[in-house]
């Protein structure tokens, strides 16, 4: 057998790709990244929506206006 024969021999057994699960685990994982973000700009969105349908009390304003800076 000649070392042309034997390197072709050795080349062609040689898997070039990754397994089938792998496609499928990174699949998965774009999902789950997609499906997270989006449900985190949905609850964002509707605990900003609560929030401004909620009328403002007096103790509200109060607690904004107990900020740290100094009167002069």
């Amino acid at each position: 057998m000649r070392f042309g024969d034997l390197a072709t021999a050795v080349v062609g057994q040689q898997q070039h790709e990754p397994p089938a699960a792998a496609h499928f685990v990174l699949l998965a994982g774009a999902v789950v990244a997609v499906l997270a973000i989006f449900g985190v700009r949905w609850w964002r969105g509707r605990r900003d929506a609560a929030a401004a349908a909620k009328p403002r009390t007096s103790a509200d304003r109060s607690a904004e206006g107990t900020g740290s800076t100094e009167e002069e």
